[in-house]
């Protein structure tokens, strides 16, 4: 298990820790911590760390993130073990930074038909736009934007948004088609809604 501190915790987005199970059954008891990353450690420049995913590509681990440094950006440092993600993460000069625009954050990633798509967060967007990208390699060197009006859609038919999530997108066999699940908060009310699509793009 990879976490960070979350919301309504101490110290929310200081860190970024890793665990492994190491007895049957899944309370705290049976997980020891494997490494943890701390945005004030020597060599880090982040005043927060957000979301991330951890994903195993052609036998090469990949740790996709944000941070806060002047904006908020989407970086990812790779291993070829898992338990090397730690040493790569703790030294911000290994950190590849995926460019996209401004103030991007939590990337949520996935290898769908030979193709790497993410979804993440655009704070720029005065209504949280939730941008789609698709390349040919895990790295996103290069990509082009499927899809950049997720959020315009629920906008136009519910209202404004005042915070969201970029979600997750799975596959449904049964219905041979896409889904992607986020929260929206409008107020103090937060809604999960979900989009679906046969293709996709």
């Amino acid at each position: 298990i990879v976490e960070r501190a979350r919301v309504g915790l101490p110290g929310r987005g200081r860190y970024i820790r890793a665990h492994k199970r190491t007895g049957a059954g899944f309370s705290a008891d049976n997980w020891a911590m494997q490494w943890e990353v701390d945005n004030d450690s020597a060599g880090v420049a982040a005043a927060s760390f957000e979301e991330l995913t951890v994903r195993n590509y052609d036998n090469t681990w990949y740790l996709y993130f944000s941070y806060q440094g002047d904006e908020w950006q989407v970086a990812y440092v790779s291993a070829p073990t898992f338990s090397e993600l730690g040493s790569q993460l703790s030294d911000s000069a290994n950190w590849e930074t995926i460019v996209i625009g401004t103030d991007e954050k939590d990337p949520n990633v996935r290898k769908i038909d030979g193709d790497y798509y993410m979804n993440y967060q655009e704070l720029a967007h005065p209504n949280y736009e939730l941008p789609v990208i698709k390349s040919g390699t895990p790295d996103f060197d290069s990509f082009t934007t499927i899809d950049n009006s997720i959020m315009q859609q629920f906008v136009n038919q519910h209202g404004s948004v005042d915070d969201t999530n970029p979600g997750t997108i799975v596959y449904d066999a049964e219905k041979e088609s896409y889904i992607l699940w986020m929260n929206v908060k409008q107020g103090d009310n937060v809604y999960s809604v979900y989009a679906v699509s046969p293709d996709i793009t």
